[in-house]
């Protein structure tokens, strides 16, 4: 497979993990029946850039103290937003 193909594979697997996250995140707040003006798709978005980014510290060494706390900053910020408080449509 050429390079273009891999990053073309990549970004398909990246939009589907996104879209699963967004999926998830709405169906916890309708559960909830906190879904008014929550934007989904950034907030999958920025889950998503979150993980991967976590991800490449922890590749690299990084503490593991410094990742358990940017995880658990991250999902208390998710859990905001899904009682309707955090990121919101414009």
């Amino acid at each position: 497979m050429s390079s273009s193909g891999i990053a073309r594979a990549v970004r398909t697997s990246a939009s589907r993990v996104r879209s699963a996250f967004a999926l998830l995140l709405r169906r916890v707040a309708d559960r909830n029946g906190k879904n008014r003006g929550i934007d989904f798709v950034a907030r999958a978005a920025h889950l998503y850039a979150m993980l991967n980014g976590l991800s490449a510290l922890a590749a690299t060494g990084a503490d593991r103290r410094l990742i358990n706390r940017s995880i658990r900053g991250a999902m208390l910020q998710i859990e905001t937003d899904l009682r309707g408080t955090g990121t919101r449509r414009k």
